[in-house]
Order: structure tokens, then sequence, then C-alpha cells
């Protein structure tokens, strides 16, 4: 499937779950949620599996083989883990499901500033101008969000 089409089913899928949270599950602790979410994860992964075996003859699951890949899958584990603790607790917390929308605008932008110490490069002319709008993009949803 193109990269950009899964790109827009998982932001279609992010602002169902951002709904989900503020409307129906704000009540609960976010490890709550994610005791049971995580699990469910899992078994999804497990089914998707099996279906694209059943489809393709190409479905290899390749996992680490050195000591490094293996860290870096913890790390990465360690880091997705922290994150949605941080962001369902943004909604737990009595978050408002626009302010915490908007500030998931600041997501391309702190992924660029980390990949531009990681492979030590220069942001370009676009990647500045994508800061200065989405900085602009929260700022109006937060100006808007107080506004009534």
């Amino acid at each position: 499937m193109k990269p950009i089409i899964l790109g827009l089913i998982a932001v279609i899928l992010y602002g169902l779950g951002n709904v989900l949270l503020e409307q129906k599950l704000f009540k609960f602790h976010n490890l709550t949620i994610l005791a049971v979410a995580f699990p469910v994860m899992l078994v999804f992964t497990f089914i998707f599996r099996q279906i694209l075996a059943a489809n393709s003859t190409d479905v290899s699951l390749k996992f680490p083989t050195t000591g490094y890949d293996w860290w870096m899958f913890v790390f990465f584990g360690a880091v997705i883990f922290l994150a949605n603790y941080c962001y369902t607790g943004a909604f737990t917390s009595g978050g408002n499901l626009l302010v915490i929308s908007s500030l998931l605008i600041l997501t391309p932008v702190t992924a660029v500033a980390f990949r531009t110490f990681w492979v030590r490069e220069m942001p370009n002319f676009y990647h500045i101008s994508a800061f200065v709008f989405a900085a602009i993009a929260v700022f109006l949803a937060a100006k808007g969000n107080v506004i009534k």
C-alpha cells in the first residue's frame, strides 16, 4: 500500500482515537487504558500477520539479529510506551481535544528536529517554513479554543 494512503488512514484512526479518549475513556487512568490497549494491539498484530501470510508468499517477519538492534527495539518500545502514557494522560487529566490535537501538529517539527541531530544535517528552507506554519497553526487553534 502506498505510504500516503497508510498515513491518511493513520490520521483518520488517530482522530477517532482522540474523540474516544476525550468522550468515553477520560474517566480511566492512563495506565488502565494502556494495559488494555497494548494486548489488543498484540492480538491485532498476530491476526494481520496471518492475513498477510495467507494472501502473500513473501511475508517474513525479520527480527533483530545483533545486540545493538535488540537495544534499539527496547528503546523504541520504551519511547512508544512513554509517548502513549503521556498522550492518554493528557486526556485523562482533563485535557481538551482541540488543545491536545493542536499540539500534535508539532509532531513533524519535533521529528525533523530529532532527525537533524541524529543524521547531523541542517534543516532546509522547507523544514524551517514548516516549523513556522506549525507554530502559527497551534497558536490559531489555541486562540480559537479560548474565543467562544
